[in-house]
């Protein structure tokens, strides 16, 4: 039963480091501790932008060791998860390092979100709307395939679809924080313990058991 078990994973392509429940909740938490670091770098430095920041070399080593890490997650053992989660965090230090050591400037007064084509939208205010006013939306782009807004131009838009978006509107306005969507880059692995099995979550301790 165990064998057959195993082999059915296998089959599914499911990565080694997903085939045990403990495993699986361990691996989980290695990449939180990841995606933590990730998050923080993109509120400091702008959704991919601190890689290009840093020199040639370190940007090279960065992606390289970005690679080994989506290789782990996709194909690796707990070990060589745990070790790239590791080496991942390090490059996130050391580019952050590098990229303040060089006098780069963070985002503080713009606000960035990834569009599901796969572009930015950002939101600027204060003294970048005076920059994007001098045409230097370049240079808040930094590089990257974004649009950039000022906060005057977020409320033309909102004033001229209002009335297409009305229904919208009212929740916004009768229930104070209500999101429209929510996107999470990772969801709750205690909430979907059974999500690379097809078997349910007894079913998998019944397995491992025999």
């Amino acid at each position: 039963m165990a064998g057959k078990f195993k082999n059915d994973l296998i089959e599914r392509k499911a990565p080694i480091w997903q085939w045990t429940e403990k495993d699986y909740m361990q691996g989980n938490a290695l990449i939180s501790s990841v995606d933590l670091i990730a998050v923080e770098m993109e509120r400091k430095w702008g959704i991919g932008r601190l890689r290009l920041l840093i020199p040639t070399e370190l940007r090279a080593k960065f992606d390289s060791q970005r690679y080994k890490f989506n290789t782990a997650l996709n194909s690796g053992t707990l070990d060589n998860l745990r070790q790239e989660c590791e080496r991942m965090q390090r490059a996130y230090r050391a580019a952050d390092k590098a990229a303040t050591e060089s006098g780069a400037k963070s985002l503080p007064e713009q606000w960035e979100v990834k569009l599901k084509d796969g572009t930015l939208a950002i939101i600027v205010r204060g003294d970048n709307e005076e920059a994007l006013a001098a045409g230097r939306a370049e240079d808040i782009a930094a590089g990257r395939e974004a649009s950039v807004w000022t906060l005057e131009e977020v409320a033309m838009l909102i004033e001229q679809f209002g009335a297409k978006l009305n229904p919208l509107m009212q929740m916004k306005r009768f229930f104070k924080g209500a999101l429209t969507e929510v996107e999470v880059k990772r969801e709750d692995p205690v909430k979907h313990i059974d999500r690379p099995f097809d078997d349910s979550p007894e079913d998998v301790r019944k397995a491992m058991s025999l």
